[in-house]
């Protein structure tokens, strides 16, 4: 998995061939084909536990209702760091296409699930006064295409230090969400 990520990573899906990755990895093809049978599975198997990481992150702040704002702020840091993981980044947030088409429904299951608990936290401080009013969903979707988009553009070896740029992204989001005091934007949301 470690060969596949590094060259999947550095050429892309297409570029990239099973007997490449076994090269790399010291072992045959068929060794490959033993544990995956597909190189849409292998790559799924690769980029897949990054976001189930998030949904599991994202879950237990719901389940256990905590505060909305230390949850957004727990999940966009979790979340840019996996954008900004050099072997991840270009592999899920550009090429989810190559996946077959079962894999594929699977991915867009997982991204509407992440989509939703991301939701939820805004809803849950939306109702709380803590984040301004506005329709939940959208929000999400804003938040996950502002980080989806920073994996193309954003070079963590550039001037800007990866720890820097996650500060910067998170304190612009969170000072967008968090509702003023005493504010009309402090209401409970109605949507």
């Amino acid at each position: 998995m470690e060969a596949a990520a590094e060259l999947l990573a550095q050429n892309g899906y297409v570029a990239t061939s099973l007997e490449q990755v076994a090269a790399l990895a010291g072992v045959t093809r068929g060794a490959i084909y033993y544990h995956f049978e597909s190189k849409e599975a292998l790559y799924w198997e690769v980029i897949g536990p990054a976001l189930k990481q998030s949904q599991v992150l994202l879950r237990e702040r719901v389940e256990k209702d905590l505060d909305p704002v230390q949850g957004m702020r727990d999940f966009l840091r979790n979340a840019l760091r996996t954008a900004q993981n050099p072997r991840r980044k270009y592999l899920y947030y550009q090429e989810i296409l190559p996946l077959d088409e079962e894999m594929r429904q699977a991915a867009r299951d997982d991204e509407r699930e992440y989509e939703r608990l991301i939701a939820e936290v805004i809803r849950r401080g939306q109702e709380r006064g803590q984040f301004l009013r506005g329709n939940p969903k959208i929000i999400a979707l804003i938040i996950v295409s502002g980080i989806s988009r920073s994996a193309r553009w954003y070079d963590p070896n550039g001037p800007v230090g990866p720890d820097e740029f996650i500060d910067t992204f998170s304190r612009l989001i969170l000072q967008g969400l968090l509702a003023r005091p005493g504010g009309a934007d402090a209401e409970p949301a109605t949507e």
